[in-house]
Formats: structure tokens, C-alpha cells, sequence
């Protein structure tokens, strides 16, 4: 699985809303309360959307966690 992320068109009542859609990596590091609080944060816009416009299907997130071997 390779990052992939492109622009596109979100089409809302007839306007067209500049967004985004792929897959992207991220790697967390620093200090451990540092890293917990992105995963929290993370966590939480997987849940409620990330974004403008979430209540009309924009920012949905699906984490896939991957560990490092």
C-alpha cells in the first residue's frame, strides 16, 4: 500500500468544493504524551469527520493501523 492522495471535485448543490481523496502514511513521534494525544486526536476524526461539511459526507477518515516490525 502506497500513499496516494489527489485533488477532486466535491459537487454540493450545484458547487463544486475543492477536496482531496487517497490514502496517506503518517508516522508519530516525539514525546509519549505527544503521541498519545495525536492518536487520540486522530481517533476522534475518524469518528466525527475531519473538516468542513462532515454532516454532508465530506472528511470521513478510516485509520488502518500498521506496526512497525
Amino acid at each position: 500500500e502506497t500513499d496516494s492522495l489527489h485533488s477532486t471535485q466535491f459537487y454540493l448543490e450545484h458547487t463544486k468544493i475543492p477536496s482531496f481523496m487517497g490514502r496517506i502514511t503518517l508516522k508519530i513521534t516525539g514525546p509519549q504524551q505527544f503521541v498519545n494525544l495525536m492518536h487520540l486526536l486522530i481517533r476522534i476524526g475518524e469518528y466525527a469527520g475531519i473538516g468542513i461539511k462532515t454532516a454532508m459526507g465530506m472528511g470521513a477518515v478510516e485509520i488502518t493501523e500498521r506496526k512497525e516490525k
